[in-house]
């Protein structure tokens, strides 16, 4: 749903036919976290709103967030502003300590 640093990206949000086909192939399956949303030096944690969105409309409970910043205080700042954000559209963050991140 979000744009993760060096990995490759299909873009759903916005693209109607692709989120029908999602539901479609989704129905009676658990859609648990969203993956992934990265805290790095120019995040705008807005702009996460839209997949934030999307994936709660899937079912999803779960955001994902890794921690890509070595500014600690703008990350952890950043970190609560997601938080916030995502309880806006029912989901907890979760934090993934992933060796290559700073977080970790």
């Amino acid at each position: 749903m979000q744009r993760s640093p060096g990995l490759p990206f299909h873009p759903v949000v916005g693209d109607a036919a692709l989120i029908a086909e999602m539901r479609a192939r989704l129905s009676g399956l658990p859609v648990f976290d969203l993956y992934s949303f990265y805290l790095q030096p120019d995040t705008d944690v807005q702009s996460f709103a839209p997949a934030m969105e999307l994936g709660a409309s899937f079912g999803a409970r779960y955001a994902t967030v890794m921690g890509a910043d070595e500014d600690w205080s703008r990350q952890r700042d950043n970190f609560a502003e997601t938080c916030d954000l995502a309880a806006q559209f029912g989901l907890v963050c979760a934090l993934e300590f992933a060796r290559i991140r700073p977080l970790a």
